[in-house]
Formats: structure tokens, sequence, C-alpha cells
């Protein structure tokens, strides 16, 4: 057990001195989803709503395809 103990301080001390030394540097994550994508993505819902009131209108079936093929490239 005492090799053990000796080892774990050790190891902290290492570790401690270390991170005093050179510093301990978090990476920052990207956003999984951009900005672009969420407005893109509301725009799409507000098309798909207006295409339940008026399933006819090929232009709101049009602009919802593109929409949902940027959203998916992105």
């Amino acid at each position: 057990a005492s090799l053990d103990e000796a080892l774990d301080i050790v190891n902290h001390t290492i570790r401690k001195t270390a991170e005093d030394v050179i510093g301990f540097k978090r990476y920052r994550r990207e956003p999984w989803i951009s900005d672009e994508v969420l407005n893109l993505a509301d725009q799409r819902r507000t098309t798909k709503a207006e295409m339940s009131i008026n399933p006819q209108d090929e232009d709101l079936k049009q602009k919802n395809t593109q929409l949902k093929n940027v959203i998916n490239n992105k």
C-alpha cells in the first residue's frame, strides 16, 4: 500500500507542477449547430405551416425542398 501511496503522491506532484508551469488549456468547442442553420430551420418550419394551409401551392413546396436541401448540406 505504501508503494501505491508514494506513486499517487509522485503523480499528483508531477501533474500539479506541470499545470502550474505549463498551464491547463481548455479547448473551446464549436457549437454543433450554427445560428444560420437554426434560422433556416425556422424558415422551413414557417413554410411547412403555410403548406398545411395551402397544400396545392407549388411555390411553397419548392421553397420547402430548397430549404431542406440547404439545411442538409450545412
